[in-house]
């Protein structure tokens, strides 16, 4: 029997580093956000949002430190996209979480401009799985990115038109530039260490999670 006790913790890309600073981004790299600075920004709540994962995942680094008898993973997703999984109930108009900026593509709107990391539910859910395989390593090395690489909402909705030209979202030269160079996410080592295979692409995410909404929407009546 194991003399480790393993556990996966689901984290975000907010314990990497900025998205629009043209960096690459990999399992090494961490926010430098603090407690501190998010009392600062206590007024700002995405700010509060990514600083608390940035500073949670300190927080199970420092204690598997400290508990030799642990062996934790972390997986960092991307911003998560994709279909809803068929055997849990579909969410209401108010609770599609980040998909609803896909919805608000395909409705004709604007989404925000968060940094262009996507990562597919169905990805970030075979990156659990995977990761419970993994034998114990160095503290740190089992930190694991999910990211399929990076797409902006104009790309998005050239894909999603190119599958589906009867979806009207803005015209396509309304779509602001990116605010500074996007940063990458770098993959490599969770495609290695877990054996991961092909991620879907950011293409197809946002086509799968488009078609998806059919069978949403009809809930919704």
């Amino acid at each position: 029997m194991s003399p480790y006790f393993r556990f996966i913790h689901s984290f975000a890309l907010a314990s990497l580093r900025p998205g629009f600073a043209g960096l690459t981004i990999d399992y090494k790299s961490w926010s430098d956000t603090t407690r501190e600075d998010a009392k600062a920004h206590s007024d700002d709540h995405l700010y509060v949002y990514f600083a608390s994962k940035a500073v949670a995942e300190k927080a199970v680094w420092d204690y598997a430190a400290e508990h030799t008898e642990l062996d934790v993973a972390t997986v960092l997703p991307a911003f998560v996209y994709g279909p809803y999984a068929d055997h849990f109930p579909l969410p209401s108009s108010s609770g599609l979480g980040t998909n609803g900026y896909v919805y608000m593509l395909i409705k004709g709107g604007m989404p925000p401009t968060p940094p262009p990391f996507v990562v597919d539910v169905r990805d970030v859910a075979k990156a659990h799985v995977l990761a419970l395989s993994v034998e114990p390593k160095p503290l740190g090395e089992k930190r694991y990115i999910a990211s399929a690489g990076n797409l902006s909402w104009h790309d998005a909705a050239v894909a999603v038109k190119k599958a589906h030209p009867e979806v009207a979202t803005a015209p396509l030269d309304t779509f602001p530039d990116l605010p500074g160079p996007p940063s990458t996410l770098d993959n490599k080592h969770t495609t290695e260490q877990l054996n991961f295979g092909t991620w879907i692409t950011p293409e197809q995410t946002m086509i799968d999670t488009t078609e998806g909404f059919a069978v949403v929407e009809k809930s919704w009546a």
